[in-house]
């Protein structure tokens, strides 16, 4: 019997197994904000060894890996051969950082780069996909009230972004969802008064920009005309 849910349930699954886009999640790196990563990659242009830039840092080995795999979400760094380096995108956030503030800074320059880099690759990784979703959900939003209280964000980025079985409590959603908040505050896309989140003007053209180029990205991975 011809069964039309069920045609497109089985459309919908093929689709997901040649698309990976459809089902990229945000992961949680443990860490609260972009700018911790600063100490370990500019050590990271002296030594690729763990051990060293540890010494470099005074960061664990254990937690030097860690900032480098969040750092590789943001595609600043590769791994090859087991050796992490920096991307060509990551030595150009090296060279952009403002050198008369602190190492845990974030310079305008840096903030600009990933913001222009996730515009045009909005799916290039799941850290990559949870700030665009932030502030998309942000925006969004808006539409019923602005500033948005956080706790209407809570809800509609987890399911937004694919959590809704994984974060099955509200502390895991709060802490998932104030993680990609504080990234896309720290990029100059949101701002956050107490517990309510706003869009900059920077987010609107972010918004605007990444509309155009999440629909190019998915007519080419869905081979369409």
């Amino acid at each position: 019997m011809y069964s039309p849910s069920q045609v497109l349930e089985e459309f919908f699954a093929r689709l997901k197994a040649y698309s990976p886009f459809i089902t990229l999640k945000p992961i949680d790196s443990g860490l609260w904000h972009t700018y911790l990563i600063n100490r370990v990659l500019y050590a990271l242009t002296r030594s690729c060894d763990l051990e060293r830039i540890a010494a470099d840092t005074q960061l664990s080995v254990r937690t030097v890996a860690n900032h480098l795999r969040f750092a590789k979400q943001l595609c600043l760094v590769e791994r090859k051969g087991g050796k992490f380096t920096l991307s060509k995108l990551g030595m150009q956030y090296v060279v952009s950082r403002d050198q008369h503030c602190p190492t845990e800074t974030l310079s305008e320059e840096q903030a600009a780069l990933i913001r222009d880099f996730t515009v045009r690759d909005p799916f290039a990784s799941p850290t990559i996909f949870g700030i665009y979703q932030i502030i998309e959900t942000t925006f969004n939003l808006g539409r019923n009230t602005h500033p948005v209280p956080l706790e209407m964000v809570l809800p509609h980025f987890r399911d937004a972004s694919g959590k809704r079985f994984e974060w099955q409590t509200k502390k895991s959603t709060y802490h998932g969802t104030k993680m990609y908040a504080n990234y896309a505050v720290e990029l100059g896309l949101l701002a956050e008064i107490g517990d309510k989140l706003l869009i900059t003007p920077s987010g609107i053209r972010f918004i605007l920009l990444l509309q155009l180029h999440k629909g190019l990205k998915v007519i080419d991975a869905l081979r369409l005309d």
